[in-house]
């Protein structure tokens, strides 16, 4: 296994490659891609699945990787959290506002259904 992980490192490199001006807003639909909140603070909105990297890092350097990816969450015009979990601790990490974070949780309407096993 190697000595680190290196997805954000992978991250960093997909975001220097990103032209996104032009555009009203920048959805970022994953904390992994909050630092680029700080290049477009006035106009992104960005989903925050959890924040476990943070508060209970899986990676020798995880938290490290975190602090600098999730370095745009207060940056951010606004956030939505997945959940009142998540809304809780982004209040408790990164002080964000209110006004500037909502709760949307993600569902599948009545119509969907399991496909039974074959």
């Amino acid at each position: 296994r190697p000595w680190t992980n290196l997805k954000p490192l992978a991250w960093v490199r997909l975001a220097s490659n990103l032209n996104l001006q032009g555009y009203d807003i920048v959805h970022l639909c994953n904390q992994t891609l909050a630092f680029l909140a700080g290049r477009y603070p006035t106009r992104s909105v960005l989903t925050v699945w959890d924040l476990i990297e943070l508060t209970s890092p899986q990676e020798r350097f995880g938290r490290l990787a975190a602090r600098f990816l999730y370095s745009g969450i207060p940056k951010a015009a606004q956030v939505i959290a997945v959940s009142l979990a998540t809304a809780h601790e982004l209040r408790r990490e990164f002080r964000i506002p209110d006004e500037r974070l909502s709760v949307v949780t993600p569902f599948a309407a009545p119509s969907f259904s399991l496909i039974p096993n074959i």
